[in-house]
């Protein structure tokens, strides 16, 4: 039984968690003026659900829904909005590892457990820990959903389950883990997970989008997984994987530790987490930074375990581990693999912040592109430019209600920045070139048959503007290049603007 927490500890747990929120919230800060891919994704189908759109049935989102629905919260908004609601989602995070290892230990485990959660929520690869998006929300119910479960809470369990299928495909994933933490109680938790689940696709029918659910996440879902563009995905993924365990040391040396002392039983639930986390990271051979998520909650609980063991009440206790000091300046000295190869960063954006001046990232170069782009869609009197070189402002003449938008390439952060409607049911191309947004600027391999017939789809729609963003990059797939779409774009459009990686065309 635990011994009730003093006043000074609970004060201190305060002082604690303030300290992770401000850090959570300073490192949010720095991405101020960056929107990433995923971000941008999910934030276009927000924007499309707040104009009255409904998902899958009015658009396309091979995302299960929370994934843009959550946008809807914040009004899918970049900048300030989003940047707060992901120091509030990255610190719930935060707070339900706390709670997760305080059930299955104690709260001393509990802090180590949302220190290193809000640790690795900042010293990550940035797409992967700053987005919003199916792999980082499913890491918050992973960790509720075994707390829930091993409290004896078959309700609050099932409902992570559910949150987590509706979130992440991957999610399926979590749900045996979660009913084998739940132990007798499993088939109640089933039980529970499957009625939410119901309750999310009974709302899915009443919008009629029930059958594009289906077909855009799980057909498009297995579509997608079977085609990787790793030529040598095995190898491609061991070298992946090293790395990320490398970059993670910090968290398995003990990790180790911790497993080796817990019960037989113990053990071998963390196995099957674990395990299911790596089923996580291989499907779709792609081995994406994002995928490895679904590794960090079990390798956290038990980091957390080990590290508790390394530095308990009674420093006689730390000294009965073999090799305890040595272990104890390993622990620290490895979080310095993170810190050193992503703090400086922080650094860097935090001073353009400050001085006004722009990000010089590699990392944002589309990015800053389609905050261009949008400047000429939404602002054309202060940057549009002639093409003709006359001077005058093609883009601005003739205001059309609603403005509408079609965006050629993987841009859907240009549906967040001018929060235009979409003209058409594609927020990407990749449905209408066959080719994946995964490897589309480089390749020219189709992937998806039915990609003529949603060219044919699309010559029947006139949007306000096109913006090709994938020509200038991969011409091969330009929008002028498909015979049935260059007739259509010489008929109805003319080209008013350029930047560095997109084409601007406006109807006629």
């Amino acid at each position: 039984m635990q011994r009730p927490e003093s006043l000074a500890a609970r004060r201190g747990r305060v002082w604690f968690f303030t300290g992770l929120a401000l850090l959570l919230l300073i490192s949010r800060v720095c991405h101020l003026r960056i929107l990433w891919a995923e971000e941008g994704y999910g934030a276009a189908a927000g924007v499309q659900t707040i104009l009255g759109k409904v998902i899958y049935r009015d658009f396309w989102f091979d995302k299960p829904p929370l994934a843009a629905w959550i946008y809807v919260l914040w009004g899918a908004f970049p900048g300030w909005p989003l940047r707060l609601a992901g120091a509030a989602f990255a610190f719930l995070t935060a707070v339900a590892a706390w709670k997760c290892a305080s059930a299955l230990w104690s709260p001393r485990e509990g802090t180590w457990a949302a220190g290193l959660t809000a640790f690795f929520q900042i010293f990550d690869i940035p797409p992967a820990v700053m987005t919003i998006g199916p792999d980082l929300l499913t890491v918050p119910l992973a960790f509720l959903g075994v707390a829930c479960a091993h409290a004896g809470a078959p309700v609050w369990a099932g409902l992570a389950c559910a949150l987590a299928v509706h979130s992440n495909a991957k999610g399926l994933l979590l749900v045996p883990v979660i009913l084998l933490w739940a132990e007798k109680r499993w088939l109640v938790t089933l039980a529970c997970a499957m009625g939410f689940f119901l309750v999310g696709l009974g709302a899915l029918a009443a919008m009629g989008a029930l059958p594009g659910y289906w077909h855009q996440v799980w057909e498009f879902g297995r579509v997608y997984s079977q085609d990787t563009f790793v030529t040598n995905p095995w190898r491609e993924g061991a070298l992946r994987t090293a790395n990320w365990l490398g970059f993670h040391a910090a968290l398995l040396i003990p990790a180790f530790l911790a497993f080796g002392k817990q019960p037989a039983w113990e053990r071998i639930k963390f196995a099957v987490w674990l395990a299911a986390g790596a089923v996580g990271v291989v499907a779709g051979l792609r081995f994406f930074p994002r995928y490895y998520l679904m590794l960090l909650p079990p390798l956290v609980l038990l980091a957390s375990r080990g590290l508790a063991l390394l530095w308990p009440p009674s420093s006689a206790a730390a000294l009965a581990i073999p090799w305890g000091k040595m272990l104890r300046f390993l622990a620290v000295a490895l979080l310095l693999i993170p810190l050193g190869r992503f703090g400086p960063r922080y650094a860097l954006l935090a001073s353009d912040l400050l001085t006004g001046h722009p990000h010089h990232w590699a990392d944002l170069a589309l990015n800053q592109d389609s905050q261009a782009v949008a400047r000429l869609l939404k602002h054309p009197e202060k940057y549009g430019t002639d093409p003709s070189g006359k001077g005058t402002d093609p883009i601005s003449g003739g205001n059309l209600t609603p403005t509408t938008l079609f965006v050629w390439g993987y841009r859907p952060d240009l549906f967040a920045y001018t929060r235009f409607s979409s003209g058409t049911r594609f927020l990407d191309s990749q449905l209408l070139t066959g080719v994946l947004g995964d490897r589309h600027l480089m390749s020219t391999h189709v992937s998806i048959p039915e990609a003529a017939q949603n060219r044919a789809d699309l010559v029947k729609t006139w949007p306000t503007f096109l913006v090709d963003g994938l020509g200038p990059m991969n011409p091969h797939l330009a929008l002028d290049q498909y015979p049935e779409l260059r007739a259509w774009l010489a008929s109805n459009y003319e080209k008013v603007g350029q930047t560095p990686y997109s084409v601007i065309y406006k109807r006629k």
